[in-house]
Formats: C-alpha cells, structure tokens, sequence
C-alpha cells in the first residue's frame, strides 16, 4: 500500500468524480472506490475497503456513503471524511435538486405523468432484482426463509416506521438466540485511547438535542427542525441500505406528515434512481417539497451524517466487531429481514403507479433484464420513460 496520501484538494476531485460516475448505487459506488483507491491509487488495500463494507453493512445508514466517509478519514483524517461524503453526494444533489424544481414545476404534466408509468414499475423491477441477488447470497437455512417471509409480510400488512424498528428488533433476538454458534469471543475496544474518536459524535447529538427544544422562531426554521428530527431519526434506525428505507419513509413522509402525496412519494424514489451516487438522495427530493433548496439541503445533510459518524467511531474497533461470533449471529437474523422489507419496498412502489397490463409487462421485462445481464439502472429507467411516454 502506498504511504503517500492524498492532499485534501485531490480527495475532493476523486470523490467528486466517483459521485458524478457512479450509477446503480450502493454495490456501484463501493466498486468505484475499490477502482480508485486501492487498485489505481493503492492508498487504501481491498482487505481496508473489504473490512469497511462489513462494518457499513453491520450500521445504520446507506452503505455506500458509510464507507466513503470510513475511507476519507483512513486518506486524511475528520477533514477528509467530511470532504470525501461532501464531494461525492455534491454531483447527484444538484442534480436532484434540478429534477426537484422541474417536477414541482410542471406540476400535473400529462408527458411527465405517462413517462413516469413506464419508470415507476422498472424501479420497483431493480429493486426486485437487488432484492433476489441478496436472498441467493444470504438465505440459507428455513430460519431465514421464515424471517423473510414474515419480514416482507408484517411490513405489507402493518406498515409504519416502528414496525420497522420491531422487525429488526425480533430479526436481532431470533438470529442471536437460533443462529448463534458459540466461541469464546467478546466485543473488545483496542487497547489504545478512544477518547478522540467520540468528540464527533458527541457535537452531532448535542445539535440534535438543541433542534428538539428550539426557540419559537420562523416557519422555516421549523419547517428545516422538522426535516432534520425525521431524516435524522430515520437514519440511525434503519439498516440494509436505501431500498429498506422505502416503506419506513412512506409511513412518516406520506401516512404521518403528509408532505408528499403517495404518488409523489415513489415518483420521487424514481428520479432517484435516475442520478449517480447513493440511492438514498431521494431525500432531497422530499426536502425540497418542504421547505425547497433549504430543505433539500437539511434533507441530505440529517440522513447521511448521523450513520456517517457512527461509522466514524466503529472503524476503531472494526477488527473485534466483525469478528464476533455475537455480533455475526444477530445479523444472521437482520439480513433476511432486510431482505423481506426490501421485497416490501417492491410493491410499495409499483402500487402507487397505474396498475395495468403494460405496468406489469415494464415490470416484468425490466426485471428479466435486470436478473440476467444487470445492466446499469439508467438505461433500463431511460427505456422504460419511453415506452410509458409512448403506451399512455
């Protein structure tokens, strides 16, 4: 691995490039930072960037920037964890913020309304597919099949966020009590001073503490409170990546809050997929239906930095909890519930289109598509845009 570590200015220009490259999400973005800066560069060793992944797939939060800002600090410290999450969500905000205007703008525009039947059912179609490829790879026994099952099955039938919360919850118990194997491991900081690493966290919850006891001050500041507590919440709670945060963020954003239509909801998720970078900037899109550039940026900044900093602290002890036989065991019993909510996530976003015969042949085509060559998602997006702009 090359000593020689990058200057703060050259990390921005390398995330910047990543986010504004990187589409299909989550997996993409990890193989563009492998490409980059263990392969080209050799900054950073495919173990660094293999360990970071367990740890990013083990928290909170959307894996992709979990394992940026995990590799920023690894190249330059605090500084460069914050610049690197910066510059690679820089590309697809101001993208998203540019679609947000436009949608908001056009409003009810019957081109835009018959593009988006024909992109609603392919998103719910890759979604699907990710949601297969992760159920060959981490379903095994009948254990986790029923945790799948009853996952994506309690989440269709109840809906809401803390259902969510208890899914996971009783995934956790069902996987450390059913799935444990024992060996005489525990979870251990390292001998060294951790002292330093919580003084980042520690200010993230002091300025989320102050947001809930504000003074009374304009309808924007609460309006951009509001944002901030919800993303803010969502985003240490909710594990397995963007697509298990669909339903969650449907019951507060649509059911509770009301600040989207359902429809406008997964439209939303759609042009979402549409960017490069993390699938979760959808966020911006809600954000900026409240309180507009403001709240787009609020949007953003609560969903990602909060599971960031905890990626922060737990790079210091990664080594102990990746290994531990306990901690493994209770996401024996999470992966497949994150697996059902993500099949849940499916339907939540191709019910609030047209159901119809050609909704269902999109679905389908795109889906088979997906499973057997997994093209980049744009392309099958920008297809199916067309064939809904020609069909209605």
């Amino acid at each position: 691995m090359n000593e020689e570590r990058p200057g703060l200015f050259k990390i921005f220009l390398i995330f910047l490039k990543m986010g504004a490259t990187a589409f299909g999400g989550n997996v993409a973005m990890v193989a563009a930072i492998r490409r980059e800066i263990s392969i080209k560069r050799k900054w950073v060793s495919d173990e660094e960037i293999l360990d970071l992944m367990v740890v990013g797939n083990i928290l909170p939060g959307p894996l992709a920037t979990n394992v940026v800002f995990a590799c920023g600090k690894i190249l330059n410290g605090a500084a460069g964890a914050f610049l690197a999450l910066f510059a690679v969500t820089l590309p697809s905000f101001v993208l998203m913020c540019f679609l947000s205007w436009a949608y908001f703008r056009l409003g009810e525009n019957t081109t835009l309304t018959s593009v988006m039947n024909g992109i609603l059912p392919c998103v719910a179609a890759i979604i699907a597919s990710a949601g297969w490829e992760l159920y060959k790879k981490n379903v095994k026994g009948w254990i986790q099949h029923v945790i799948v099952i009853g996952a994506g099955s309690a989440l269709l039938v109840w809906k809401g966020f803390y259902v969510t919360l208890f899914i996971v919850s009783a995934a956790a118990i069902i996987g450390r009590f059913l799935l444990y194997k024992k060996r005489e491991q525990k979870l251990q900081l390292p001998k060294e001073s951790v002292k330093s690493i919580f003084i980042l966290p520690a200010v993230v919850i002091i300025i989320f503490a102050v947001l809930f006891f504000p003074p009374d001050f304009s309808l924007i500041f609460t309006k951009l409170r509001s944002i901030a507590l919800t993303f803010g919440s969502m985003s240490v709670t909710l594990f397995g990546g963007g697509y298990v945060f669909i339903p969650a963020m449907k019951s507060v954003v649509v059911d509770k809050l009301s600040w989207l239509s359902a429809r406008e909801f997964s439209e939303g998720i759609a042009l979402g997929q549409v960017t490069p970078g993390p699938i979760m900037i959808s966020s911006v899109f809600i954000g900026w239906k409240v309180a507009g550039l403001k709240g787009a940026a609020m949007a953003a900044v609560s969903l990602f930095i909060p599971p960031a900093v905890l990626m922060y602290v737990a790079q210091h002890f990664m080594n102990r909890l990746k290994n531990n036989d306990g901690v493994e065991s209770v996401f024996k019993g999470v992966r497949p519930a994150v697996i059902g909510m993500i099949f849940a996530s499916v339907w939540v976003v191709f019910a609030s289109g047209t159901i119809s015969i050609p909704a269902v042949a999109i679905f389908a085509v795109a889906l088979a598509v997906s499973v057997w060559k997994n093209p980049e998602p744009i392309f099958l997006i920008v297809a199916s845009g067309i064939a809904g702009w020609l069909i209605w």
